[in-house]
């Protein structure tokens, strides 16, 4: 028995509720001979509610001059 969703029926969504705390952040420049500069932005984030857990995280910022 095939359990693949076929692509014709329609996709089923669910929504979690979760409370996010960031437990630690810090930014650091990571290229500053680009124009617009860029920075390192790196969090620790819990999440609490119907999803419990914790995620680092690591994201690019761009710093526009504007």
């Amino acid at each position: 028995m095939n359990t693949a969703q076929s692509q014709t029926e329609p996709h089923t969504r669910k929504r979690a509720k979760a409370k996010i705390t960031v437990q630690n952040s810090e930014a650091k420049p990571y290229d500053q001979t680009v124009s617009p500069a860029l920075v390192e932005i790196r969090l620790i984030e819990t999440f609490t509610g119907d999803i419990d857990g914790e995620s680092p995280v690591r994201a690019l910022q761009v710093l526009r001059d504007n």
